[in-house]
């Protein structure tokens, strides 16, 4: 990314910082849902002995410190906290968490660099390559306002779209 900075002017720098923020907090928010909701599945589908108040009753609890020490599911299987299943969640909360910042900082790294590149492609292109306005913008040459098709109806420009009139 850096070298294609030095292609830009100072007005699309700021354009790029502003765009990388933007999408640098857009990553945070996004990385937050993932790791909340894949937490929350690693708890009830990989990790199914660890405590969850909806499939496990309490068997033995400190009551002055609310700690919880052991809690059986409907089966009568008890559990505590040595379990091998209960003792590994944070591990893979942690290789969650490793995960969702290697994507997050690479997918923001692959759409800051595509966006750069972008922008020096629109602001080298008019002097690099003569194209009529027309055709960037539609994709095709614009027809005047009095053209007629080959069908025979008229087809006059508006804005973005073509508004084609039935008058034969």
């Amino acid at each position: 990314m850096g070298e294609l900075i030095q292609y830009l002017d100072n007005e699309n720098e700021v354009k790029v910082k502003r765009f990388s923020n933007y999408m640098a907090v857009a990553m945070v928010i996004l990385a937050l849902l993932c790791f909340s909701a894949g937490v929350l599945f690693l708890r009830d589908s990989v990790f199914k002995h660890y405590y969850n108040p909806t499939r496990h009753v309490i068997v033995a609890q400190d009551p002055e410190t609310m700690e919880i020490f052991a809690w059986k599911d409907a089966n009568g299987n008890v559990y505590t906290p040595a379990d091998p299943d209960v003792k590994s969640f944070p591990y893979g909360t942690m290789f969650l968490l490793l995960a969702l910042l290697i994507l997050a900082t690479q997918g923001h790294s692959l759409i800051v660099k595509n966006y750069v590149a972008t922008l020096v492609i629109k602001s080298h292109l008019p002097a690099a390559v003569p194209v009529p306005e027309e055709v960037l913008a539609h994709g095709r040459p614009a027809l005047a306002a009095g053209d007629q098709r080959q069908d025979g109806r008229r087809q006059a420009q508006v804005g973005w779209k073509f508004k084609i009139a039935d008058q034969r």
